[in-house]
This record gives structure tokens, sequence and C-alpha cells, in this order.
């Protein structure tokens, strides 16, 4: 891994310090390439393929003329799964039925920022 992949494994394995029940995070872009991720699982449990429907979910939902989605939280029997979109960027973090998303949320826009470097090193290559 480089150093700037391992400065955001480390600043993602933080996050997740922080924010009760959530196991994993993983930035991807928005094809699902895994491009770093801060945890145990396989990239298969990490979901990398969630991330590509998201993006196309919210392509879906920009029809309706509602503006962009910003991110979308799922809940599922035994995971909850939050995506946020910081195009063309998708962070996912993964965790228990009953973690608490709700601080992810509120660290939003510190994480888009923390991120802002590597996004527009991206944009610059397409």
């Amino acid at each position: 891994m480089s150093k700037e992949g391992e400065s955001l494994s480390n600043y993602l394995k933080k996050i997740l310090e922080r924010a009760p029940g959530i196991q994993a995070a993983a930035i991807t872009d928005r094809d699902g390439a895994l491009v770093v991720k801060a945890d145990d699982l396989s990239e298969e449990d990490i979901g990398s393929h969630f991330a590509s429907t998201f993006a196309v979910a919210t392509d879906q939902a920009g029809k309706l003329k509602m503006g962009k989605a910003l991110s979308v939280i799922s809940f599922y029997d035994n995971r909850v799964i939050y995506h946020l979109s910081h195009s063309p960027l998708i962070l996912s973090f993964i965790g228990t039925a009953d973690a608490n998303v709700g601080v992810l949320v509120s660290f939003s826009e510190d994480i888009k920022r923390a991120l802002d470097p590597l996004r527009d090193a991206l944009q610059e290559k397409e």
C-alpha cells in the first residue's frame, strides 16, 4: 500500500474507533473499484458492488428532480450500510444492525474535506 493509501486507511480506522458498531470502511470509485479500506473483512464482505449500485441508484434518483442524492443508509437484518457520495468517490461504512450511524452522518463533512486531495487527483485523471 502506498504511503497515501496507508494514511487514508489509518484515518478511516480512527473514524471506526469513534463510531460504535461500525466494523468496516471502504473508499471506492463509482464503478466499485476499491481505493482503500480499513478493516479485517474481505473485499467481498465490504460489498464494493454495493458502491457501484449506489452510484447507479443515485443517478436514477436524480431523475426525480429532488437534487443529487448525497448519502444513503440501508438497514438490513444483521447489517447497516452507510454510503456517502463524494464524487467520483463513494465511501461505504458497514456495521452491525445496531451501529451508531448518526455519528458517521455527523462526521460526513469532515470526512469529505479529508478526502478532497484524493478526489481532486482522481478527477484530474479522468
